[in-house]
């Protein structure tokens, strides 16, 4: 099991979601054996599980999940293929953690068949902030022996308001008929987007 035991389940949760206990168990509904497309890592999954539990709409909570898991595997495998990403630790933890959320809200918004993203910007932001915020979450690959970055990162809510910007854009194409693919991440962070370091002020907003 992790470290403090499994978390407590929300009394509106408890009977219908509950989250990972121990890495390949069947915990209540948990599959006995993740996919390779998943995390494999119990504690990123247990931030993950944690941070969803706390949002309003728990079947908003369950898609996230089910999302984050999947996005952290395909941002770290691109991180990894990538020869163009960056070298220093600071900047792969940066490029890693922006394609984790992007990728996460734009699988949330094309999951839904009414065209809304079913969350708001704020609580986003304090979805991600609660994930990334922890000690040691980062894969090696990407800046993990780092520090955790500043709470709130504001890497994240230039993020989540970007993205949010975006499916904006692509709601209102969407309904003039227009089809909408999702914008791929960038493959090198632009100089002086987010700042260095942990990411914190400083940063400057892109034209």
């Amino acid at each position: 099991g992790v470290a403090g035991g499994s978390p407590p389940a929300s009394p509106s949760w408890s009977d219908r979601w509950a989250g990972p206990c121990c890495l390949g168990c069947a915990h209540r509904g948990l599959p006995s054996k993740m996919t390779k497309r998943e995390v494999n890592n119990v504690a990123v999954e247990n931030a993950m599980w944690e941070a969803c539990q706390k949002l309003r709409n728990e079947e908003v909570g369950k898609k996230l999940w089910n999302f984050m898991k999947r996005t952290w595997v395909t941002a770290l495998s691109e991180l990894k293929r990538d020869a163009d990403a960056p070298g220093s630790p600071e900047e792969r933890r940066e490029h890693f953690a922006k394609a984790f959320i992007s990728d996460t809200l734009w699988r949330l918004y094309q999951s839904t068949e009414h065209g809304t993203m079913d969350i708001s910007s704020n609580d986003a932001e304090q979805l991600f902030i609660n994930v990334l915020s922890r000690p040691r979450i980062f894969p090696a690959e990407a800046g993990g022996s780092l520090a955790p970055p500043p709470k709130p990162w504001k890497l994240i809510l230039d993020v989540v308001e970007d993205t949010f910007l975006e499916v904006t854009d692509a709601k209102v194409k969407d309904h003039s008929g227009t089809k909408t693919k999702k914008r791929k991440p960038p493959s090198k962070k632009p100089p002086g987007k987010f700042g260095g370091g942990g990411g914190g002020g400083g940063s400057q907003r892109p034209p």
